[in-house]
């Protein structure tokens, strides 16, 4: 591995992100200095994630190095963003389907369920998007794009990806 120093700091990071979630105190300003600190190594792991999808499209099949990681920690910040838009649309969804599914209501229900499940669709592609369109913010949000995405990719690549997941 050429670029191990990369693979090193982002394994650091996730254990450090996944033991965040785990520490406990009643001190408001530790509390905040850990939320400010995960939040920055979330946004630095989204970053970077980002640049791995974008080098991936490029052909290449190394890790990207960390070059300038203020910029993976702004584009990160945008794939928050859009990871919160969406995951946000897809709970309120999720939350209406289940509280109003009974027997009475039930293909109203389905129905909510399956857009929902587009939703997730569209969570899993939009950095692919995003990264095939220049990386520009608002391609993420092209949700329209996003299933042409799909609909180029084929039923049998998706399904195989959704049970991979």
């Amino acid at each position: 591995l050429k670029d191990w120093k990369a693979i090193v700091l982002l394994g650091m990071i996730i254990c450090i992100s996944d033991t965040s979630s785990e520490y406990k105190t009643e001190n408001f300003y530790i509390l905040l200095i850990v939320f400010a600190i995960f939040a920055i190594l979330f946004c630095f792991e989204e970053g970077y994630r980002f640049k791995i999808i974008t080098e991936t499209l490029k052909g290449k099949n190394r890790p990207p190095s960390i070059a300038n990681i203020s910029n993976i920690i702004k584009e990160g910040f945008f794939e928050v963003i859009t990871l919160i838009f969406y995951f946000s649309v897809y709970l309120i969804i999720n939350t209406f389907c289940l509280s109003r599914l009974n027997l009475d209501t039930f293909t109203f229900g389905l129905i909510l369920f399956c857009f929902s499940q587009i939703i997730a669709l569209l969570i899993l592609a939009s950095p692919i998007y995003k990264a095939l369109h220049g990386s520009e913010f608002k391609s993420g949000f092209n949700a329209i794009g996003i299933m042409k995405l799909y609909y180029k990719m084929g039923l049998s690549k998706i399904i195989i990806m959704m049970i991979n997941i």
